[in-house]
């Protein structure tokens, strides 16, 4: 009872040897009498016979699946990059498995060799650790790999990616020119690529304005783990909202590293009475599809997720068709969306 059958069954059931079954169902030209072809037919449709592709494809070497791993769909940003990569691979008629890493560099690894070991012929990589000799292993043992919003030092893998930098740079221009000059930062562990970028955007904002960049302003998570209920990001807004109010921190500005972190900051404002943009202004990362959703409708920086998807999809499969391999990277510009969590001060 749920056992799949398999073509010795068909041949007991048949009465034939297992080789003979093989032939007949894999209709390779193989010369046998028409009674048995449909003995052994009747036999497969008998016992609900459904042969096992992953193995016929391991075996002829045309696996038509490719990896994907993400630190959590819990953040749209993760969530509609995918559909975007889906909507590729569907395109060009190959299979996704998704990965979700919940943030665990450990996790990450053992994807990674179930990955190789389900012998797929690329992987679309948003990393979580800083660096993976496994990456390397894989690349040189022909495995073709993506590099989404993230990078790996000493490696020769794709990337596309976006100018976080210059993101963050505008995010707090757009503050300094609003009239904010005592602007704070909150951000997740900066031990990832993007925020180490949007953190450094904001300090250079800050000194080209000849603003005091002040210790006391910077709010960064200690820890990071995903909640399987509820996304990582949100809580850790909130609990730097908490900070924020519990520290008496007098800064009429932050710029946050993402948007869901700033939907947290903004709800834990709102809870002790503060609002925003009124007494405290916001500046998002992502423009994530909720941050027009949301309230106040959150001003922030542009990074398209659904179109970063599908250029690392493109530049994957390109890489599979080619019969010369290359690198290449792709480096998507910020765009300043403003809405409704910025005041403008007199």
């Amino acid at each position: 009872m749920g056992k799949r059958a398999t073509v010795h069954d068909i041949a007991k059931h048949a009465g034939t040897s297992a080789t003979t079954v093989s032939r007949v169902l894999s209709n390779n030209g193989y010369p046998v009498t028409e009674a048995l072809r449909l003995r052994v037919l009747e036999a497969a449709k008998a016992l609900n016979y459904t042969p096992n592709l992953l193995a016929k494809n391991l075996k002829a070497n045309e696996s038509r699946d490719i990896g994907v791993i993400v630190p959590t769909i819990t953040n749209p940003f993760y969530s509609y990059s995918v559909l975007g990569i889906e909507e590729e691979a569907n395109h060009n008629d190959y299979n996704l498995l998704l990965c979700n890493t919940l943030r665990d560099p450990k996790r990450e690894t053992r994807y990674l060799h179930m990955l190789r070991e389900k012998q797929v012929k690329g992987i679309i990589l948003s990393s979580v650790g800083e660096s993976l000799s496994i990456v390397n292993e894989l690349v040189r043992q022909g495995i073709k790999f993506v590099l989404l919003d993230q990078k790996l030092p000493n490696n020769q893998c794709s990337h596309v990616g976006f100018d976080v930098l210059a993101g963050a740079m505008m995010g707090v221009s757009h503050l300094i020119k609003a009239g904010h000059r005592k602007i704070a930062f909150a951000s997740t562990p900066l031990n990832r690529w993007t925020r180490q970028k949007v953190y450094e955007g904001y300090r250079q904002a800050m000194e080209n304005a000849n603003l005091e960049l002040l210790d006391e302003y910077i709010l960064i998570s200690e820890d990071e783990v995903e909640n399987e209920e509820e996304g990582y990001e949100v809580n850790a807004g909130r609990w730097m909202g908490k900070k924020f109010i519990q520290n008496k921190i007098d800064a009429t500005a932050v710029m946050m590293v993402n948007d869901m972190m700033a939907f947290g900051f903004i709800q834990e404002l709102n809870k002790h009475g503060i609002r925003v943009p009124e007494d405290v202004s916001v500046m998002g990362f992502d423009d994530i599809p909720f941050a027009s959703l949301f309230s106040p409708a959150l001003t922030t920086i542009s990074y398209p997720s659904h179109d970063t998807g599908k250029l690392a999809a493109k530049m994957l499969f390109e890489r599979l068709s080619a019969e010369t391999d290359f690198v290449l990277n792709i480096r998507l510009e910020p765009r300043l969306v403003v809405r409704n969590s910025v005041k403008e001060l007199v």
